[in-house]
């Protein structure tokens, strides 16, 4: 079922998971997890495409804003 919003202020919130792999000349690093979470987007702001601020987390302990 389609829907259509004729505002635009609902607000929505993104998390994905991920793995990140480093390799060098054949030299394989392994692999790191990491998840971004972005919240608090209206439909507006991402139809404009105005990012929302994200934290990205790795190692429980490493926050990127």
């Amino acid at each position: 079922m389609l829907m259509r919003y004729k505002s635009k202020t609902l607000k929505v919130n993104v998390a994905v998971k991920s793995s990140v792999g480093l390799q060098w000349k054949g030299l394989e690093m392994g692999t790191l997890g990491v998840q971004v979470l972005c919240g608090d987007a209206t439909l507006r702001q991402l139809a404009a495409a105005d990012m929302p601020k994200c934290v990205i987390n790795t190692l429980k302990w490493i926050n990127i804003h």
